[in-house]
């Protein structure tokens, strides 16, 4: 049966305004809402049906993440050699215990956890709730400078599809390396042509 379905007796009673459900894991549509006005805001995934709703758009549970826990700006160097921390969190409508690890993807690129388990459950936010936080690389991540934010997207162990996005910023790299690299090819440029003038030989009056 469907999830929430509007049915033909009711739509001929007035007009109806279909808006911030969510559906999931229902064994034929998520929302069969035909002709009715779409509100927005509807979620469904996990349904049997693929077309998850008729009548309305549906998008997939949003679920909350923490990019780099205990940062508030999030600094994302593109070129760096390192992981990125990235925490899904539970919520009273999200168990992120529940997550089926092996279909994780973070980024662009949806680059997969670095540990073969995929991750480790803890309380990343001390609300009480057990979270799941995962490593990624951040060169398998797609992230490139300009990027404002950065997505998870997997299952459940009941299949049920979510995503979740965190805000970035991205930053160059720093120290003595990267600004030789900036400086010194400017330097070396002046220091040739001076050292060309110099050698240039001198014209004696006759």
């Amino acid at each position: 049966d469907d999830g929430i379905s509007v049915t033909n007796e009711i739509m001929d009673r007035a007009d109806i305004t279909v808006a911030d459900n969510v559906a999931v894991a229902n064994y034929d549509l998520g929302i069969e809402a035909p002709d009715v006005t779409d509100g927005g805001g509807n979620q469904a995934s996990g349904n049997g049906n693929p077309l998850q709703c008729v009548g309305v758009v549906c998008e997939q549970p949003i679920v909350q993440i923490d990019i780099k826990p205990g940062s508030d700006v999030n600094p994302v160097n593109p070129f760096a050699q390192g992981m990125i921390p990235v925490a899904i969190l539970s919520s009273d409508s999200f168990d992120a215990t529940a997550v089926d690890v092996t279909t994780l993807a973070f980024g662009p690129e949806g680059a997969a956890p670095t540990h073969p388990q995929g991750g480790h459950l803890q309380d990343v936010n001390d609300d009480g709730l057990t979270d799941l936080l995962s490593h990624y690389r951040t060169q398998e991540t797609g992230i490139a400078f300009g990027n404002l934010e950065a997505c998870v997207t997997g299952e459940t162990l009941d299949g049920i599809a979510f995503k979740g996005c965190d805000n970035i910023v991205t930053q160059p790299p720093c120290g003595n390396g990267y600004a030789a690299a900036l400086v010194v090819p400017p330097l070396a440029w002046i220091s040739g042509r001076h050292r060309r003038r110099k050698a240039r030989p001198m014209k004696l009056a006759a």
